[in-house]
């Protein structure tokens, strides 16, 4: 069994942090326009595209923070052990997830649709973040000599 090298281990663990961090801010975000008019912050609405409903969308919010959190903690501690195919399975979702959340971001800066899940920039872009964390969490798996 093969292991990743620090240095590109070490990378990889710095990636997640920052997707989490990233996330972590926009949920943030997103609650303190909820209760108080933030004048620095864009607001409510653009944070938000109304797919679902705002309790439900938190409640999901907070347990992705949660998993995240978790997950990013046992890579940094070098709890994880790689595994070709998971790796494969999560970039592959990693690069479709992001792949349709960039259109849609697109979609939305250009204005090119009329409906409202299209024109909300700012989820479409933490879409992104959650995206890349799947991708670099795959990679790290991939990064390994690991054989299945």
């Amino acid at each position: 069994m093969g292991t990743l090298s620090y240095k590109n281990s070490k990378k990889l663990v710095i990636g997640l942090w920052l997707c989490f961090v990233l996330f972590v801010l926009r949920v943030l975000a997103q609650l303190l326009v909820y209760w108080i008019d933030v004048s620095f912050l864009p607001p409510f609405n653009d944070w938000y595209s109304g797919a679902i409903s705002y309790s439900v969308l938190f409640a999901w919010q907070f347990l992705i923070i949660l998993f995240m959190v978790l997950f990013a903690v046992r890579f940094t501690k070098g709890l994880v052990v790689p595994h070709r195919g998971l790796g494969l399975w999560l970039q592959s979702i990693g690069i479709l997830y992001f792949s349709v959340m960039f259109i849609r971001l697109v979609i939305s800066l250009f204005g090119v649709s009329e409906l409202v899940w299209f024109n909300r920039p700012i989820p479409s872009f933490f879409h992104l973040v959650l995206a890349t964390y799947l991708f670099i969490a795959g990679r790290y798996h991939l990064s390994s000599q690991v054989k299945e």
